[in-house]
């Protein structure tokens, strides 16, 4: 598969948040907070995904395919992960004094490019899509958001399901064209 296939199928196609669920809870989150800490949470999930993944990467080809022990990748890339942003999340506080703290979304991306790539270049740009597929999502979530402050909600809560369930059609909406029941109407 070519880079730019690859950069388009996990960045629209099966877009990490779409088709996988990565971080819909912590897109509606982001949003709702100031647009400079929104940045700075993302650049800092990107340097340690960057990060993690081109190490755990190097450690699972050369130090445990070799040894057989490749189940192990996930433990191994949490470790790193732990030890790369609670770094980076220190230099942050201490340096901008704002708390960038996020894990979940950042663990899937690892998680996902590791488990899906066959070389380093493919790993990284995985992430790299799965990061862009993300901040796409955020506009069309702030949208969503802006579209319910206009109707009058009793609770936040309603609020939240009522914008939790437009993200879920809209990944439906994406993933139908994936269904093989497709192919049956072609010939028997």
């Amino acid at each position: 598969m070519s880079y730019v296939r690859l950069f388009l199928y996990y960045t629209i196609i099966c877009s990490g948040i779409l088709f996988f669920g990565i971080g819909i809870n912590r897109t509606i989150q982001i949003t709702s907070d100031s647009l400079r800490v929104n940045f700075k949470v993302v650049l800092k999930s990107f340097i340690s995904i960057f990060l993690t993944t081109i190490l755990s990467y190097l450690i699972i080809q050369y130090i445990l395919v070799p040894i057989r022990l490749a189940e192990l990748f996930p433990l191994i890339s949490m470790m790193i992960f732990l030890c790369i942003n609670t770094f980076i999340e220190a230099l942050v506080r201490i340096t901008a004094k704002v708390s960038t703290a996020e894990f979940s979304i950042s663990w899937l991306v690892i998680i996902l490019s590791l488990y899906e790539c066959t070389n380093l270049p493919e790993a990284m740009l995985i992430c790299t899509s799965c990061m862009l597929s993300f901040l796409i999502m955020l506009p069309l979530v702030y949208c969503f958001q802006k579209l319910l402050t206009l109707k009058p909600y009793d609770k936040s809560e309603k609020k939240q399901v009522f914008l939790i369930l437009s993200i879920s059609i809209i990944m439906l909406v994406l993933s139908v064209s994936d269904i093989t029941w497709f192919n049956l109407l072609g010939g028997k």
